[in-house]
């Protein structure tokens, strides 16, 4: 699996040679910023819970959500 920031860069070059399905690097980069957050939370998840994305969810856990927002979205 890649990390988002070696999905950006490959996702660049293709819209550079115009082989991407994205319209704009704009939309490149909100891509691998949900990347990101996703790949912390999953990190997260694996490595300080126990308890995989799924597993949070059936039994109502959100601390991975609340550690990405309390660490990341100090600004939000």
């Amino acid at each position: 699996m890649k990390t988002a920031l070696e999905w950006y860069i490959d996702e660049m070059q293709n819209f550079e040679k115009g082989t991407t399905e994205y319209f704009s690097s704009a939309a490149i980069l909100n891509h691998a910023f949900r990347m990101e957050k996703e790949q912390i939370i999953d990190a997260y998840n694996h490595n300080m819970t126990g308890f995989d994305k799924l597993e949070q969810e059936e039994i109502g856990l959100n601390w991975a959500e609340d550690y990405y927002n309390q660490t990341y979205n100090k600004n939000k």
